[in-house]
């Protein structure tokens, strides 16, 4: 189980966007690559205890096998050093890397 963590997101209110580039997530030419509010509502599903954190494998399986599928490297890349000592990844951070390419 992951531990718990200071929640980024008020679940009674809209995101507020942390990503140090806002603009990609609020042009609409970016429209396309989603917006910060749709990854945080798609990694809401795996984040079981509320806690802005999302298991590691859960994240790998669902981006090598749904949707646009990535390269198991290209996961591999994207959570390295991100995991915590339960496997776990903020969600915050995982987003912010998607966005920020």
């Amino acid at each position: 189980m992951c531990k718990d963590q200071k929640n980024f997101l008020n679940l009674n209110s809209e995101a507020q966007n942390p990503c140090p580039n806002p603009a990609l997530t609020d042009s609409g030419e970016e429209k396309d690559q989603g917006t910060y509010e749709d990854y945080i509502e798609g990694l809401r599903v795996f984040d079981k205890e509320g806690s802005s954190t999302v298991m590691g494998a859960e994240i790998w399986h669902v981006l090598v096998t749904l949707g646009e599928k990535m390269t198991e490297e290209e996961v591999e890349m994207l959570a390295a050093g991100h995991e915590d000592s339960n496997g776990c990844i903020n969600s915050e951070e995982i987003i912010c890397m998607v966005l920020n390419g």
